[in-house]
């Protein structure tokens, strides 16, 4: 702990440059001193201002199903791979080649067309060009200001709000936390199962939002196992033995959902966007063979099954399951959150 205090002491110059940076760059768009993009079609732009595991993947899915519009796109920088500018991901691409997480979009939704770019403008430049797309969803890019979204959505986690952190890397902030102004609406995510009224009251009065913005609580869902070779779908029964393996930021919510199905649970955690080796699949196995039970399996999500589905796989095909996991707008607000986005869309694309 002593040595934790020096390293932030030694780092709050770094953080105070960087806060400064961040304030001056916001101020040269804000001001139009720098120019931002805005598009003549729908861009709803889903972000945070934390770095790691606030829950924008799922929200990207929803939205692309709820809109589910034919020409639509994806747009992601494709964080973890090993190639660079634009590309449209095919759902038989590797993830070294695109990204784990705008791989996942491509193999799930398959009526979007998924692109990864650093920049995104020149990425929806060219969709738009090539496809003649009618609305685009940007992963990630709320700081990529050279981009002006038509709708903004920042997430921060139930026990982890942007307004309790600090700006990197003392803190996990990319930003100012002022920078939270510049969205429309702000999502809450991964609350828990249970939460009291005062609660929700308390988190309201902390993100304190604006009067153009909506504030909205989500939690994940947890969807029914399932195969990656035939995608039947399975349940689980108590008492079976489960070897979680997983590189996501916060493992501990899949750990925790899993136990209360009345299963064991060996976890074995890796970093968020590990790039698996043939050395930690053959370590999984060997874990999983050490797990003294007749009732047992190897589960692990979808994000890290798209990092390994090339990959010679060591594990029995009975015994190893993916666990996809979604999210829902909570408090019976469901309808208010895709009206505000259904509206928004119709208002602004191209044939309104």
């Amino acid at each position: 702990m002593k040595l934790f205090r020096i390293i932030r002491y030694l780092l709050f110059p770094v953080a105070i440059a960087w806060w400064v940076f961040s304030h001056i760059k916001n101020f040269c768009y804000n001001y139009s001193i720098i120019k931002s993009k805005l598009f003549s079609f729908p861009v709803i732009v889903v972000g945070n201002l934390q770095v790691g595991g606030t829950g924008k993947t799922p929200l990207v899915k929803y939205l692309a199903q709820l809109l589910n519009e034919q020409t639509s796109a994806i747009v992601s920088r494709g964080y973890g791979r090993n190639t660079k500018g634009y590309k449209i991901v095919q759902a038989t691409d590797k993830a070294s080649d695109c990204g784990d997480e705008p791989l996942e979009y491509a193999t799930t939704l398959s009526a979007v067309t998924v692109a990864v770019c650093e920049d995104r403008v020149f990425a929806l430049e060219k969709l738009n060009q090539e496809n003649k797309i009618n609305l685009a969803i940007c992963d990630d890019a709320f700081q990529h200001r050279k981009l002006k979204p038509g709708m903004g959505i920042v997430c921060t986690r139930y026990s982890s709000l942007f307004t309790d952190d600090f700006i990197l890397p003392i803190g996990n902030l990319r930003e100012p936390a002022s920078g939270a102004k510049r969205a429309d609406i702000l999502v809450v995510t991964k609350c828990p199962a249970t939460i009291a009224l005062s609660d929700f009251e308390i988190v309201s009065k902390k993100i304190n939002p604006l009067p153009h913005q909506h504030l909205f609580f989500s939690q994940e869902v947890f969807l029914p196992l399932y195969t990656p070779y035939s995608h039947t779908e399975t349940s689980i029964s108590p008492g079976t033995a489960c070897l979680l393996f997983c590189g996501i930021a916060h493992p501990e919510y899949l750990c925790n959902y899993l136990k209360s199905l009345g299963v064991t649970v060996t976890l074995m955690a890796y970093r968020d966007h590990h790039p698996y080796k043939t050395a930690d699949l053959l370590a999984i196995q060997n874990k999983f063979d050490t797990i003294a039970s007749a009732q047992k399996m190897i589960i692990t999500t979808m994000k890290d099954y798209m990092r390994i589905k090339d990959m010679p796989i060591p594990f029995q095909r009975e015994a190893f399951f993916i666990q996809p996991v979604g999210m829902e707008i909570i408090r019976n607000e469901k309808n208010k959150f895709e009206k505000l986005i259904a509206d928004y869309v119709r208002s602004n694309s191209k044939n309104s």
